[in-house]
């Protein structure tokens, strides 16, 4: 996963709060990034369809199993 200058930025920040002072830092969790930019979906099954796509390609590359 790349991190950026703005992820370093936004990891400090959120350090600083109650909910980061209270974190466990030690532990990295995965993050899903979900971009409904490429276009317009025609309906909600194509919508539905195209979530459950994302979202089973995150849990493999993850070595989760899909469900």
């Amino acid at each position: 996963m790349a991190r950026g200058k703005s992820s370093k930025v936004k990891g400090y920040i959120l350090k600083e709060t109650d909910l980061g002072k209270n974190w466990d830092w030690s532990i990295e969790y995965p993050v899903i990034d979900i971009s409904f930019g490429g276009g317009v979906f025609e309906s909600r099954e194509i919508l539905d369809k195209t979530i459950h796509s994302i979202l089973n390609g995150n849990a493999l590359s993850n070595g989760i199993e899909p469900t």
